[in-house]
């Protein structure tokens, strides 16, 4: 595990905020979820627990479960990620009240609350501290069984979709919006935020040769 690194912790820390106000955004309307969220939904309407615990509980045993079949891919980050999204969901579902607004608003909720999770899942993965519970068991099982991340990724999903459905949870728009839009949106955010930090790079190394040339 890396060395505490403030900045790094700083921005994974607030990419699980974001995601964090997406799912509390999805889970708000009732035109469905992404797939975890669906499960999320499920348990918590069939047992009462608060939505952000069962997601620490989730995560936390995934997590667990990864550790022991590779550590190499845990950071402080993931420890993070295990604890921080599920604490921000309680405290936006306890202090935020929220009513439904129905029809086209409803939708287009529904939609930025799916491209907060993508931005939020892009700005924590740009920390580069450590994997998330899900994405570090993908990585574990790629390596143990061949599979493509695609595949195993797939699977995963459509096992909390089921499961949730069954439990309870609302499959809608918000699920497809989910399976189209975060992985494009991660992407797309990434993207930027690579573009940025480079041209800072650049600028902060000009910076320092024009200093160099001065002194």
């Amino acid at each position: 595990m890396e060395k505490l690194n403030i900045k790094k912790m700083s921005i994974a820390l607030c990419g699980t905020m974001i995601l964090a106000a997406g799912i509390f955004l999805i889970l708000s309307e009732t035109n469905g979820a992404d797939p975890m969220s669906v499960f999320l939904q499920g348990v918590h309407l069939k047992t009462g627990v608060q939505i952000g615990t069962i997601n620490q509980l989730l995560n936390g045993s995934i997590l667990l479960l990864v550790f022991l079949l590779d550590r190499s891919s845990i950071g402080i980050a993931s420890i993070i990620y295990v604890t921080c999204i599920g604490f921000f969901m309680n405290l936006f579902f306890a202090h935020i009240p929220y009513e439904s607004m129905g029809g086209a608003m409803s939708i287009g909720v529904t939609i930025l609350g799916v491209i907060l999770i993508g931005i939020g899942a892009a700005v924590y993965v740009f920390a580069d501290y450590g994997a998330g519970a899900v994405e570090g068991l993908m990585v574990v099982l790629n390596e143990r069984t061949g599979l493509s991340l695609t595949r195993i990724r797939m699977t995963i999903d459509l096992g909390f979709v089921v499961i949730g459905f069954l439990l309870g949870g609302v499959v809608g728009i918000g699920t497809i919006a989910g399976v189209l839009l975060v992985g494009p949106t991660i992407e797309g955010t990434l993207h930027l935020l690579k573009k940025i930090n480079t041209r800072r790079i650049d600028n902060e190394s000009k910076s320092d040769e024009w200093m160099g040339s001065q002194a």
